[in-house]
């Protein structure tokens, strides 16, 4: 079946969506955001979509529609497109949130057979030029809908991958805790690291082949396995002059501190008889006293 998407938002997943779909000469009957200028940008040099700004402008000849809008509007939107004409039982709703299932737009069940949900895990941000390319995408919702989501993902040479609705909660946050959080650790270690230490190359060139080393580590052995550091040795005093030096900077001790004491629980999977580690644990609470009397 050869497919006709329609894409709700002209945000960063929509205009990914319609880029890497309008490569592949899928035919994208109409791009729509309530800012019609930025629909306008989203379309490329030689595309020749329909834009607009109103529901109502969707073609009768769409079988895809993506939801590519904020997760607090997908409840509205459903209710809103639940009304269309142009709906019809061949037609496939997909919402991109990764937080919620295809129940958020459970007001178009009454009109469609095939209502899903379909999140691109990787992080696209503003002016991302990327493709999709071994990316996993997580679809749940109407089994024949999922299946011919299936192979859009394929035909962007994605893996798409089946969720329940009950874990994509806990998937999405895993997914935070992955990247976007991984973000705020890296802004963290360059606040800690010496501005000054290097005339010849920054922080960041420093810092980011150890981290992309790790990343590697821990795909190839685990997490419990990349394990290195002054905690994975049980070495007490290094830990120590670490808090001594971050007792100014009472944001990044907290944030040590709650790393710390996940990491003490990796060091004991990986040796439980580490010499020095009670000690550790020890310090770690005697600094969340500290904290919670501040």
């Amino acid at each position: 079946m050869q497919e006709c998407v329609g894409i709700i938002g002209a945000g960063r997943v929509g205009r990914t969506l319609n880029r890497l779909l309008f490569e592949e000469s899928v035919h994208i009957s109409i791009v729509i955001d309530l800012n019609l200028e930025r629909a306008r940008n989203c379309l490329q040099p030689d595309q020749t979509s329909a834009v607009s700004a109103q529901l109502k402008d969707i073609p009768s000849e769409t079988t895809i529609l993506f939801l590519a809008v904020p997760d607090d509007s997908l409840g509205t939107l459903s209710e809103e497109l639940s009304g269309s004409p142009f709906l019809s039982s061949e037609l496939v709703a997909a919402h991109c949130s990764g937080l919620f299932s295809s129940d958020v737009i459970g007001a178009l069940r009454n009109r469609l057979l095939n209502v899903c949900s379909f999140h691109p895990c990787c992080s696209i941000t503003d002016g991302f030029e990327g493709d999709l390319k071994d990316i996993y995408i997580a679809i749940e919702g109407d089994e024949a809908g999922c299946k011919r989501l299936e192979s859009v993902a394929l035909l962007l040479n994605s893996k798409p991958f089946r969720i329940r609705k009950k874990d994509k909660i806990k998937y999405h946050a895993a997914c935070v805790l992955a990247s976007n959080y991984l973000v705020s650790l890296m802004d963290l270690a360059e606040n800690v690291f010496p501005a000054d230490i290097s005339n010849t190359c920054n922080r960041q060139q420093i810092l980011y082949p150890l981290v992309l080393g790790t990343l590697k580590n821990i795909q190839e052995r685990g997490t419990v396995e990349a394990l290195t550091g002054p905690i994975s040795r049980g070495d007490f005093h290094t830990v120590k002059h670490h808090i001594e030096s971050l007792r100014k900077h009472p944001d990044i001790l907290s944030a040590y501190v709650v790393l710390g004491q996940h990491t003490l629980k990796l060091a004991r999977r990986l040796n439980p008889d580490l010499e020095g580690l009670e000690a550790i644990q020890t310090l770690f609470e005697k600094m969340e006293m500290e904290m919670d009397c501040e």
